[in-house]
């Protein structure tokens, strides 16, 4: 795994992990729109719960690309992967498609969709539960294109919610959820609104901005470097759920 996701970082894909500067107008422009954000409390489990809102992005804006909605992405699960309570308790994710157009499909395109399947195996994170709400037929044909390089540990942990709220409470906490994500009658404790949790976030990323970018710096990958004598069973291997 540790030298997968070396490669991913450095060979396969290093648009996505090559200095993300948290500071970045581009990163931050990304991050207010709510297209990805950590609530900020853990469910009863002990993880945190990462919210990806899929139609959130305008996909006319020109000044940004898919590739740059994966280096936001991946700047805040790296951020909290450097908790390691999260890399043992693992993730909860909630894939909202909520304002999902046609448009939002051809900005992404077949080649980026596929292009993600890269994360597979070779990505850190213990993914526990995968939420997806609000789908349609757009997100079938997306989720085609997707479904084949996902592991079917992965496939196990897919709930689809449809548009059905309520359902979504029984696997997450009402008071774990945004004001957003809630009903207008709810009067119980909530994370706060969408963009007061954002802008916490951001103030913590910008707090560890020379330490993320310092680690980003330190990964490399030459294969020429690479011993070829290590024995085939040098290593035990640990069986990750």
């Amino acid at each position: 795994m540790l030298e997968e996701h070396v490669k991913l970082r450095c060979t396969i894909v290093p648009e996505w992990f090559g200095d993300v500067d948290p500071a970045d107008p581009k990163v931050q422009k990304i991050l207010d729109t709510g297209y990805v954000f950590c609530l900020p409390n853990r469910d009863d489990k002990g993880r945190r719960i990462v919210v990806c809102q899929m139609g959130a992005v305008n996909p006319k804006d020109k000044a940004i690309s898919p590739d740059d909605l994966s280096r936001a992405g991946f700047l805040v699960n790296d951020a909290i992967l450097r908790d390691e309570n999260n890399m043992v308790n693992g993730f909860v994710y909630f894939i909202d498609f909520t304002g999902f157009t046609a448009k939002h499909m051809a900005f992404w395109g077949t080649e980026m969709i596929k292009k993600q399947g890269h994360f597979f195996g070779r990505y850190p994170g213990r993914f526990k539960e995968i939420h997806y709400f609000d789908t349609g037929p757009l997100f079938e044909a997306m989720f085609t294109l997707f479904r084949p390089f996902m592991p079917d540990k992965f496939k196990n942990r897919i709930t689809m919610h449809g548009s059905n709220m309520e359902d979504v409470y029984k696997s997450i906490d009402k008071k774990l959820l945004p004001r957003d994500f809630l009903p207008d009658d709810y009067v119980g404790p909530c994370a706060g609104t969408i963009k007061s949790i954002i802008d916490e976030f951001k103030v913590d990323l910008m707090k560890r901005r020379d330490s993320i970018l310092k680690e980003q710096s330190a990964f490399s990958y030459d294969l020429k470097k690479k011993p070829t004598d290590i024995p085939s069973e040098s290593f035990r291997k640990i069986a990750l759920d």
